[in-house]
């Protein structure tokens, strides 16, 4: 099988890791296919810090460059295009991260040359690009849309991450077979864990702790608004921010313009899941301020250790979180208001916190891997 995402993996001392894809992720793919050839994106580092080993004997990687730029269209997209049939044409089955430029390469030449292929629907493009800062990536937007949405119709087996959103943005084929499934991975579930952060809500700490994770490549998770929006509240707090990326420069300018630069906390990337974890149990309130999302895996993390939790109304958030604690996307003031409502409000946490460790029970790894499983293996005897 070949698995094709955009995904950039990090090359260190000939060995291939991520802070995505881990062998345990990975095994929901070999367990099923057994030897697995991945098309994706990689580039060397110097350390390893927060991501895992994803190297293994029936694990392939073929890397290529990025065609994720304008100037690709005119040079770079040909030689990827060559390469990623080579490869197709060596294989019976293929699987697609979307969205994803080279899956949009490799879905076309699937069709052209008759490769069974599924997709795996992840995110919205329209939303990842018209949410990006430069004004190419704007335009290209509506065009990336109707490509996604054709490439999904096109399919027969389709895995969406969301119960709703993204099956009512990219339909699938009226024939094809259909799940959804998050990919997010939980440790078990212990009720002392729920007591443990009541007895924390009742505490009622001085310092209110908020968290959030995410990539900071881009402003897509909006840690601008969360910014803002504590900058506006009279309370006294910190706001713990893991994730790496370029705009982690420009977020600490914000945050210093309103002279709010010392309580803004970037603390990196966390990789072991059971120190990802504790890093969690220790927020009051976690915030999922983004402007795009599928369903996100980190939201349903901080639900899982009982964190009440504020998110946007973008992609399946509000598949989560009740209404009265979502906020319009891009909105940082209707944020600033769900935090002055929830933040003192101890009954209300104590509900929330009940609320989303019963949801995130739904996310439970056997549950999930059960059905991804049963759906891969119908798609691959079929």
């Amino acid at each position: 099988m070949v698995f094709v995402t955009d995904h950039v993996f990090c090359r260190y001392n000939g060995n291939i890791y991520s802070n995505k894809f881990s062998l345990e992720t990975l095994n929901r793919y070999t367990s099923v296919f057994g030897k697995i050839t991945i098309i994706a994106r990689v580039k060397d580092v110097s350390h390893i810090d927060g991501v895992g080993l994803c190297s293994r004997d029936n694990i392939r990687f073929e890397f290529m460059k990025s065609i994720s730029s304008l100037k690709s269209f005119f040079g770079e997209r040909r030689s990827v295009k060559n390469q990623v049939k080579n490869i197709l044409l060596k294989h019976n089955t293929l699987i697609i991260r979307m969205p994803s430029q080279l899956g949009y390469v490799a879905a076309e030449l699937a069709v052209k040359n008759h490769v069974k292929f599924g997709l795996e629907v992840v995110g919205c493009t329209w939303e990842a690009h018209f949410y990006h800062s430069s004004l190419i990536a704007k335009s290209y937007s509506f065009y990336a849309y109707f490509k996604m949405k054709s490439i999904v119709k096109s399919s027969f087996y389709t895995l969406y991450v969301t119960e709703k959103f993204l099956q009512g943005r990219y339909p699938s084929n009226t024939n094809a077979k259909v799940t959804n499934v998050s990919n997010v991975e939980l440790l078990d579930f212990d009720d002392e864990l729920l007591k443990r952060r009541i007895k924390k809500i009742n505490r009622k700490n001085k310092i209110k702790v908020f968290g959030s994770i995410g990539s900071l490549a881009t402003n897509y998770k909006g840690i601008h608004l969360a910014i803002k929006a504590l900058s506006a509240c009279s309370f006294d707090f910190e706001y713990r921010i893991l994730g790496e990326g370029a705009y982690v420069d420009i977020y600490k300018k914000l945050a210093i313009e309103l002279d709010i630069g010392e309580k803004i906390k970037f603390q990196g990337i966390i990789g072991e899941r059971e120190k990802l974890f504790n890093w969690l149990d220790d927020l009051d309130i976690y915030l999922q301020p983004s402007l795009t999302e599928g369903l996100p895996r980190t939201l349903i993390e901080a639900m899982s250790r009982g964190c009440p939790s504020i998110g946007s109304d973008a992609g399946g958030i509000p598949e989560l979180i009740n209404n009265e604690v979502v906020f319009k996307s891009n909105d940082h003031n209707a944020l600033k208001n769900k935090i002055l409502k929830l933040v003192d409000n101890t009954s209300l946490l104590e509900f929330y916190a009940i609320k989303n460790f019963e949801k995130a029970k739904e996310y439970r790894k056997e549950r999930l891997d059960s059905k991804r499983n049963y759906f891969w293996t119908h798609f691959s005897n079929c």
